[in-house]
């Protein structure tokens, strides 16, 4: 369903003169301009429990956003490595235990975050922000609670970036 409207929207950005040859950093500036100006309009629909013009800012996000990766695509960024990379590590906010999830709630309460736990199956759960329900990641190396690791994405980047 999204390939479609990936092909649509590529398409129509084509027709109206929004591809350019060469891509540079300004282009992407302006592009990101664009994606955050939709974001604010749905922010600012959702703080005025306008559900239509939620839904409209979703899709226009959707576009601005879709618009940015065909031009850093164009640009040799490898943008579907960086996504599979920062989905693997997103994967790793799943705690497998009970006593693992509650060792990372008391963690962040020692550090002014309050969390909750929700039980996501009969054997994963999640630790979740109280403030904003954010899925709060860190990680055990041999018992011992480190930061959560960071994702490399200096490999997606264009050759010579």
């Amino acid at each position: 369903m999204h390939g479609e409207f990936r092909r649509q929207i590529k398409k129509w950005n084509k027709a109206v003169g929004l591809l350019p040859k060469q891509v540079d950093m300004a282009a992407l500036l302006k592009q990101a301009g664009l994606v955050l100006e939709e974001a604010k309009e749905t922010y600012d629909a959702a703080i005025g429990n306008d559900p239509i013009e939620v839904l409209d800012g979703l899709c226009d996000v959707f576009y601005t956003l879709e618009h940015l990766k065909t031009l850093m695509d164009m640009a040799g960024y490898d943008t579907h490595g960086a996504m599979q990379a920062v989905v693997e590590n997103n994967e790793l906010k799943i705690r497998l235990t009970e006593s693992e999830a509650s060792a990372l709630k008391t963690y962040f309460a020692e550090r002014g975050e309050p969390c909750y736990i929700t039980r996501t199956s009969a054997t994963t759960y999640a630790v979740q922000r109280c403030s904003d329900n954010k899925v709060m990641k860190q990680q055990y190396i041999s018992g011992v609670m480190t930061s959560h690791p960071k994702v490399d994405l200096s490999k997606f980047l264009p050759e010579g970036e």
